[in-house]
Protein backbone atom coordinates (compact mmCIF):
# COMPACT_ATOMS: atom_id res chain seq x y z
CA UNK A 1 0.00 0.00 0.00
CA UNK A 2 1.58 3.39 -0.66
CA UNK A 3 0.22 6.38 1.24
CA UNK A 4 0.16 10.30 1.59
CA UNK A 5 0.06 12.42 4.56
CA UNK A 6 0.56 11.80 8.12
CA UNK A 7 -0.79 8.39 9.24
CA UNK A 8 -0.99 6.77 13.35
CA UNK A 9 -1.02 3.83 11.66
CA UNK A 10 -1.91 1.60 8.46
CA UNK A 11 -4.29 -1.64 9.38
CA UNK A 12 -3.50 -5.20 7.19
CA UNK A 13 -6.73 -7.42 7.53
CA UNK A 14 -7.99 -6.64 11.44
CA UNK A 15 -4.15 -6.23 12.69
CA UNK A 16 -2.75 -2.95 13.13
CA UNK A 17 0.72 -2.01 12.24
CA UNK A 18 2.48 0.69 13.65
CA UNK A 19 6.05 0.99 13.67
CA UNK A 20 6.80 -2.26 12.09
CA UNK A 21 4.98 -4.07 15.07
CA UNK A 22 1.88 -5.96 14.22
CA UNK A 23 -0.55 -5.45 17.36
CA UNK A 24 -3.69 -7.56 18.48
CA UNK A 25 -5.92 -4.27 17.39
CA UNK A 26 -9.16 -3.63 15.70
CA UNK A 27 -10.72 -1.17 13.90
CA UNK A 28 -13.04 -0.36 16.18
CA UNK A 29 -10.74 -0.65 19.08
CA UNK A 30 -8.44 1.78 17.24
CA UNK A 31 -11.37 3.69 16.56
CA UNK A 32 -12.12 4.41 20.63
CA UNK A 33 -8.43 5.87 21.00
CA UNK A 34 -8.37 7.70 18.18
CA UNK A 35 -10.67 10.70 19.47
CA UNK A 36 -13.68 10.00 17.15
CA UNK A 37 -16.02 13.13 17.05
CA UNK A 38 -18.25 11.75 13.94
CA UNK A 39 -19.60 14.09 11.03
CA UNK A 40 -22.34 16.58 11.64
CA UNK A 41 -25.65 15.62 11.46
CA UNK A 42 -26.30 19.77 10.22
CA UNK A 43 -24.06 19.03 7.06
CA UNK A 44 -24.30 16.28 4.37
CA UNK A 45 -21.10 14.38 4.01
CA UNK A 46 -20.60 14.16 0.09
CA UNK A 47 -18.49 12.16 -1.59
CA UNK A 48 -17.20 10.51 -5.20
CA UNK A 49 -16.33 7.43 -7.26
CA UNK A 50 -14.89 6.70 -9.94
CA UNK A 51 -14.10 3.91 -12.65
CA UNK A 52 -11.09 5.95 -14.54
CA UNK A 53 -10.10 3.45 -16.83
CA UNK A 54 -6.37 2.88 -16.46
CA UNK A 55 -4.78 4.07 -19.37
CA UNK A 56 -7.29 2.38 -21.72
CA UNK A 57 -9.78 5.37 -22.66
CA UNK A 58 -10.04 7.04 -24.38
CA UNK A 59 -7.97 6.18 -28.30
CA UNK A 60 -8.18 8.72 -30.68
CA UNK A 61 -11.93 7.89 -32.91
CA UNK A 62 -13.22 5.84 -30.73
CA UNK A 63 -16.96 6.25 -31.07
CA UNK A 64 -17.62 6.39 -27.13
CA UNK A 65 -15.29 8.72 -26.21
CA UNK A 66 -16.66 12.08 -25.35
CA UNK A 67 -14.33 13.97 -27.65
CA UNK A 68 -13.49 11.13 -30.30
CA UNK A 69 -10.83 13.15 -31.97
CA UNK A 70 -8.51 13.24 -29.13
CA UNK A 71 -6.25 10.37 -27.45
CA UNK A 72 -6.56 10.61 -24.14
CA UNK A 73 -4.48 8.04 -23.36
CA UNK A 74 -0.94 8.50 -21.19
CA UNK A 75 -2.39 12.13 -20.13
CA UNK A 76 -2.56 11.69 -16.88
CA UNK A 77 -2.84 15.93 -16.87
CA UNK A 78 -6.07 16.02 -18.05
CA UNK A 79 -7.25 12.87 -15.47
CA UNK A 80 -5.79 14.18 -12.70
CA UNK A 81 -7.20 17.59 -13.57
CA UNK A 82 -11.32 15.83 -14.09
CA UNK A 83 -10.97 14.52 -10.95
CA UNK A 84 -10.01 17.67 -8.88
CA UNK A 85 -13.19 19.82 -11.18
CA UNK A 86 -15.05 16.88 -9.58
CA UNK A 87 -14.49 17.50 -6.60
CA UNK A 88 -14.25 20.88 -6.51
CA UNK A 89 -17.86 20.81 -8.35
CA UNK A 90 -19.43 18.69 -5.55
CA UNK A 91 -17.73 20.12 -2.99
CA UNK A 92 -16.77 16.50 -1.96
CA UNK A 93 -14.64 15.86 1.63
CA UNK A 94 -13.48 12.35 -0.17
CA UNK A 95 -13.13 10.16 -3.31
CA UNK A 96 -12.70 6.46 -4.14
CA UNK A 97 -11.03 5.49 -7.63
CA UNK A 98 -10.97 2.10 -8.97
CA UNK A 99 -8.63 1.23 -12.03
CA UNK A 100 -6.21 3.25 -11.32
CA UNK A 101 -2.38 3.34 -12.59
CA UNK A 102 0.08 4.36 -9.99
CA UNK A 103 1.50 7.14 -12.36
CA UNK A 104 -2.23 8.70 -12.42
CA UNK A 105 -2.52 8.15 -8.53
CA UNK A 106 0.92 9.99 -8.01
CA UNK A 107 -0.55 13.12 -10.36
CA UNK A 108 -3.71 13.39 -8.13
CA UNK A 109 -1.92 12.46 -5.23
CA UNK A 110 0.75 15.58 -5.41
CA UNK A 111 -2.40 18.26 -6.26
CA UNK A 112 -4.75 17.00 -3.09
CA UNK A 113 -1.66 16.45 -0.75
CA UNK A 114 -1.03 20.47 -1.33
CA UNK A 115 -4.64 20.98 -0.17
CA UNK A 116 -3.65 18.73 2.99
CA UNK A 117 -5.68 15.91 1.88
CA UNK A 118 -4.28 12.01 2.42
CA UNK A 119 -4.80 9.31 0.60
CA UNK A 120 -3.88 5.71 0.05
CA UNK A 121 -3.05 3.55 -3.39
CA UNK A 122 -3.49 -0.31 -2.99
CA UNK A 123 -1.67 -2.06 -5.66
CA UNK A 124 -3.78 -5.03 -7.14
CA UNK A 125 -2.15 -5.56 -10.03
CA UNK A 126 1.60 -5.39 -11.99
CA UNK A 127 -0.30 -4.48 -15.80
CA UNK A 128 -0.57 -7.82 -16.67
CA UNK A 129 -2.92 -7.09 -19.26
CA UNK A 130 -2.16 -3.10 -20.71
CA UNK A 131 -4.32 -1.90 -18.48
CA UNK A 132 -1.34 1.37 -18.26
CA UNK A 133 0.96 3.08 -19.38
CA UNK A 134 0.90 0.47 -22.44
CA UNK A 135 -0.04 2.46 -25.26
CA UNK A 136 2.03 5.91 -25.14
CA UNK A 137 4.17 5.81 -28.55
CA UNK A 138 3.75 1.79 -28.20
CA UNK A 139 5.85 1.31 -25.49
CA UNK A 140 4.32 -0.85 -23.53
CA UNK A 141 5.35 -0.04 -19.86
CA UNK A 142 4.62 -2.39 -17.08
CA UNK A 143 3.21 -0.23 -13.90
CA UNK A 144 0.88 -0.77 -10.58
CA UNK A 145 -2.70 -0.98 -11.08
CA UNK A 146 -5.16 -1.04 -8.06
CA UNK A 147 -7.55 1.44 -6.09
CA UNK A 148 -7.24 4.60 -4.32
CA UNK A 149 -8.69 6.31 -1.67
CA UNK A 150 -8.58 10.47 -1.07
CA UNK A 151 -10.21 12.18 2.02
CA UNK A 152 -9.41 15.57 3.40
CA UNK A 153 -9.65 14.49 6.96
CA UNK A 154 -7.35 13.20 9.47
CA UNK A 155 -6.69 9.57 8.49
CA UNK A 156 -6.00 7.49 11.49
CA UNK A 157 -5.44 4.29 10.02
CA UNK A 158 -5.98 2.64 6.80
CA UNK A 159 -7.02 -1.41 5.79
CA UNK A 160 -7.15 -3.77 3.27
CA UNK A 161 -9.29 -6.91 3.38
CA UNK A 162 -8.91 -9.87 1.06
CA UNK A 163 -12.44 -10.18 -0.96
CA UNK A 164 -11.61 -12.78 -3.34
CA UNK A 165 -12.91 -15.93 -2.61
CA UNK A 166 -13.00 -19.89 -3.16
CA UNK A 167 -14.91 -19.81 -6.05
CA UNK A 168 -12.68 -17.06 -7.62
CA UNK A 169 -10.30 -18.45 -9.71
CA UNK A 170 -6.43 -18.15 -9.51
CA UNK A 171 -5.84 -14.98 -11.39
CA UNK A 172 -2.08 -14.25 -11.84
CA UNK A 173 -0.71 -11.25 -10.76
CA UNK A 174 -4.23 -9.75 -9.23
CA UNK A 175 -5.33 -9.67 -5.43
CA UNK A 176 -8.59 -8.36 -5.23
CA UNK A 177 -9.72 -6.47 -1.61
CA UNK A 178 -11.23 -3.91 -0.22
CA UNK A 179 -9.27 -0.85 0.99
CA UNK A 180 -10.37 1.54 3.48
CA UNK A 181 -9.55 4.83 5.16
CA UNK A 182 -10.74 5.41 8.78
CA UNK A 183 -11.07 8.84 9.87
CA UNK A 184 -12.21 10.41 12.82
CA UNK A 185 -15.51 10.80 11.10
CA UNK A 186 -15.97 7.61 9.49
CA UNK A 187 -14.69 4.85 7.72
CA UNK A 188 -14.49 5.29 3.58
CA UNK A 189 -14.35 2.17 2.22
CA UNK A 190 -13.98 1.32 -1.74
CA UNK A 191 -14.36 -1.75 -3.57
CA UNK A 192 -14.21 -3.37 -7.19
CA UNK A 193 -15.97 -6.57 -7.48
CA UNK A 194 -14.21 -8.62 -10.33
CA UNK A 195 -15.33 -12.22 -11.71
CA UNK A 196 -13.64 -14.66 -14.26
CA UNK A 197 -14.42 -18.00 -16.66
CA UNK A 198 -11.74 -19.37 -18.18
CA UNK A 199 -12.12 -20.08 -21.71
CA UNK A 200 -12.33 -24.10 -20.80
CA UNK A 201 -14.25 -23.73 -17.99
CA UNK A 202 -17.00 -26.72 -18.43
CA UNK A 203 -20.38 -25.21 -16.98
CA UNK A 204 -22.05 -21.90 -17.35
CA UNK A 205 -20.10 -18.82 -16.69
CA UNK A 206 -23.13 -16.62 -15.76
CA UNK A 207 -23.73 -18.93 -13.29
CA UNK A 208 -19.97 -19.05 -12.29
CA UNK A 209 -19.71 -14.84 -12.02
CA UNK A 210 -22.76 -14.73 -10.22
CA UNK A 211 -21.58 -17.46 -7.40
CA UNK A 212 -18.02 -15.37 -7.80
CA UNK A 213 -19.81 -11.56 -7.11
CA UNK A 214 -22.25 -13.27 -4.30
CA UNK A 215 -19.28 -14.40 -2.64
CA UNK A 216 -17.06 -11.54 -2.66
CA UNK A 217 -20.46 -9.58 -1.34
CA UNK A 218 -20.61 -11.66 1.36
CA UNK A 219 -17.20 -11.10 2.48
CA UNK A 220 -17.71 -7.13 2.26
CA UNK A 221 -21.03 -7.64 4.31
CA UNK A 222 -19.29 -9.40 7.10
CA UNK A 223 -16.12 -6.93 7.35
CA UNK A 224 -18.62 -3.71 7.11
CA UNK A 225 -21.05 -5.27 9.85
CA UNK A 226 -17.54 -5.09 12.57
CA UNK A 227 -17.10 -1.57 12.07
CA UNK A 228 -20.80 0.16 11.60
CA UNK A 229 -20.92 -1.14 15.38
CA UNK A 230 -18.98 1.81 16.74
CA UNK A 231 -18.58 4.43 13.75
CA UNK A 232 -19.89 5.44 10.44
CA UNK A 233 -19.85 3.44 7.34
CA UNK A 234 -19.50 4.63 3.54
CA UNK A 235 -18.44 1.90 1.18
CA UNK A 236 -18.27 2.64 -2.44
CA UNK A 237 -16.96 1.68 -5.89
CA UNK A 238 -17.45 -0.44 -9.14
CA UNK A 239 -20.21 -3.63 -7.82
CA UNK A 240 -20.10 -4.82 -11.97
CA UNK A 241 -23.84 -5.78 -10.95
CA UNK A 242 -26.98 -4.23 -11.25
CA UNK A 243 -28.84 -3.22 -8.04
CA UNK A 244 -31.73 -5.48 -8.64
CA UNK A 245 -28.66 -8.34 -8.98
CA UNK A 246 -25.98 -9.54 -6.98
CA UNK A 247 -25.63 -6.54 -5.11
CA UNK A 248 -28.78 -6.40 -3.38
CA UNK A 249 -27.97 -7.85 -0.19
CA UNK A 250 -26.11 -4.48 0.35
CA UNK A 251 -29.56 -2.84 0.26
CA UNK A 252 -30.24 -4.45 3.40
CA UNK A 253 -27.33 -2.82 5.52
CA UNK A 254 -26.74 0.25 3.51
CA UNK A 255 -28.67 2.92 2.04
CA UNK A 256 -27.60 3.80 -1.61
CA UNK A 257 -26.76 7.64 -2.44
CA UNK A 258 -28.70 7.73 -5.88
CA UNK A 259 -31.42 4.37 -5.40
CA UNK A 260 -34.14 6.98 -6.42
CA UNK A 261 -32.94 7.15 -9.99
CA UNK A 262 -30.66 4.59 -10.55
CA UNK A 263 -29.17 6.69 -12.91
CA UNK A 264 -26.82 4.85 -15.44
CA UNK A 265 -22.59 4.92 -14.55
CA UNK A 266 -21.22 3.30 -17.73
CA UNK A 267 -21.15 5.07 -20.52
CA UNK A 268 -20.96 2.29 -23.41
CA UNK A 269 -24.40 0.69 -22.08
CA UNK A 270 -26.65 3.49 -21.23
CA UNK A 271 -29.21 1.87 -19.31
CA UNK A 272 -26.56 -0.11 -16.55
CA UNK A 273 -25.69 0.94 -13.18
CA UNK A 274 -22.81 -0.67 -11.55
CA UNK A 275 -20.94 1.86 -9.74
CA UNK A 276 -22.81 2.91 -5.89
CA UNK A 277 -22.11 4.37 -2.92
CA UNK A 278 -23.67 2.90 0.78
CA UNK A 279 -24.15 4.54 3.44
CA UNK A 280 -24.85 2.32 6.81
CA UNK A 281 -28.28 2.73 7.96
CA UNK A 282 -27.29 2.86 11.25
CA UNK A 283 -26.00 6.23 10.68
CA UNK A 284 -26.89 8.12 7.90
CA UNK A 285 -30.11 9.22 6.27
CA UNK A 286 -31.82 11.70 3.48
CA UNK A 287 -28.96 10.50 1.10
CA UNK A 288 -28.99 11.50 -2.34
CA UNK A 289 -26.68 10.99 -5.42
CA UNK A 290 -25.92 11.87 -9.30
CA UNK A 291 -24.55 10.22 -12.46
CA UNK A 292 -22.35 12.91 -14.06
CA UNK A 293 -22.69 12.00 -17.82
CA UNK A 294 -20.61 14.77 -19.57
CA UNK A 295 -18.00 16.84 -18.07
CA UNK A 296 -15.77 14.97 -16.15
CA UNK A 297 -16.81 11.66 -17.84
CA UNK A 298 -14.53 12.66 -20.68
CA UNK A 299 -11.71 10.48 -19.32
CA UNK A 300 -13.39 6.88 -19.04
CA UNK A 301 -16.10 4.50 -20.13
CA UNK A 302 -17.65 4.86 -16.25
CA UNK A 303 -19.51 8.06 -15.34
CA UNK A 304 -18.69 9.69 -12.38
CA UNK A 305 -20.93 9.06 -9.45
CA UNK A 306 -21.71 11.58 -6.38
CA UNK A 307 -23.28 11.06 -3.53
CA UNK A 308 -24.10 12.66 0.03
CA UNK A 309 -26.21 11.69 2.91
CA UNK A 310 -26.71 12.75 6.69
CA UNK A 311 -25.63 12.29 9.82
CA UNK A 312 -28.44 10.54 11.94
Amino acid sequence: MKVFGKVLAALVGLSLVAGGVACSQSPEEDNQTSGFVGASAAKPVRVLTWNICGDICWPKADPDSFYPNRDFRGDNNTRASAIIHAIDAWGAEAIALQEVCESQYDEVAKRLRARGWQGAFYKKAIDPVGHCDGYVNNNPRKRSYGDAVFTKDKVNSYSYQNIQGDDYPSSPGYKWFMTCAHTNKYSFCTVHIRTKCAADYVGNCTTLKNAQQTEQITIIRAALRKLWLTRPVILLGDFNSFPNGTALPLYTDFIEADAAQNEATVVKENTSKIDMIFYDKAHWKNQDGDSAAAGPGTISDHRLLRGLAYRK
